[in-house]
């Protein structure tokens, strides 16, 4: 079994343990490398935010690495009743994602007495059990309106997909950002703002970019993030309206963004991504 080792990675645990029925055995974080999900940052309208790394859960980035393998990762999305239905006539493992203490993906097994089965993609030490089972009734609660199912199959055409663009991309993303950035802290701000920034703007920042510099080793990078980090929830924990520029350097946090975008410079210098196979 593949284990969650960073923030949010419910979702690459579960392709890497879907992966290990292709006899490939690849932990979550290399799979997020390989996938150079750490060099993309962007806008998501879906999300409504900021996003990077982890966040990066499209089919067409897990297909950018599993088209190497002569694999593809397919998303279809159907209605609850419909999802019952699929996953009742699936005779291969699924990834779907499930309320339980939030939205979380996990891994459709099969039916066992009467059961839905469903591994789940946790954190190696942790209390929360290997796999959910649920009645019918129950897993309907548990599911969405709308539920994307998605699993692993063989393929071995070029999906096309331009993972050099979104790089270059996110360059552009990023000065939008610290533009945004810069001006939301300089300005004051009240309560219900500061909260909705948590979220919106430095979320990225904080959690998505910290985790995905973590992974590929950039240790004073990450140091840099969680100094920066501190002083932030410092002034989040006083609720009340403040001027966020008062508690954090904006130098420190402009070098951050600079340091990031070297990093996507140098990993777009280093690689050729011409065909889709790099």
């Amino acid at each position: 079994m593949k284990y969650m080792t960073f923030n949010n990675s419910c979702s690459y645990a579960g392709v890497a343990n879907m992966l290990e029925d292709f006899n490939i055995n690849i932990e979550d974080y290399e799979l997020a490398i390989r996938m150079k999900v750490p060099f993309i940052f962007k806008y998501d309208e879906t999300w409504g935010r900021y996003i990077s790394g982890a966040m990066l859960q499209e089919h067409k980035y897990f297909n950018y690495y599993l088209q190497k393998l002569g694999l593809r990762f397919t998303e279809n999305q159907f209605n609850k009743e419909d999802a019952l239905i699929s996953l009742h006539n699936l005779n291969n493992k699924a990834m779907i994602g499930l309320n339980i203490n939030g939205m979380h993906a996990v891994i459709y097994c099969g039916i066992e007495n009467g059961k839905y089965i469903f591994l789940n993609n946790r954190r190696k030490n942790s209390n929360e059990p290997k796999y959910y089972k649920y009645d019918l009734d129950e897993l309907r609660k548990r599911m969405n309106q709308n539920i994307v199912i998605g699993y692993i199959e063989k393929d071995i055409g070029n999906l096309g997909f331009d993972i050099k663009e979104e790089m270059e991309n996110s360059i552009l993303y990023l000065e939008k950002y610290r533009s945004e950035v810069e001006n939301f802290c300089t300005k004051e701000q009240y309560v219900n703002s500061l909260k909705w920034a948590m979220n919106s703007l430095f979320r990225a920042l904080f959690l998505d970019i910290y985790s995905m510099m973590d992974i590929i080793g950039e240790k004073e990078l990450v140091k840099l993030i969680a100094k920066v980090r501190a002083d932030y929830l410092n002034a989040m924990n006083l609720n009340k309206t403040l001027n966020l520029s008062e508690y954090i350097s904006l130098s420190e946090l402009n070098k951050i963004i600079d340091e990031y975008r070297e990093r996507i410079k140098l990993e777009i210098s280093n690689s050729s991504y011409n065909d889709g196979y790099n």
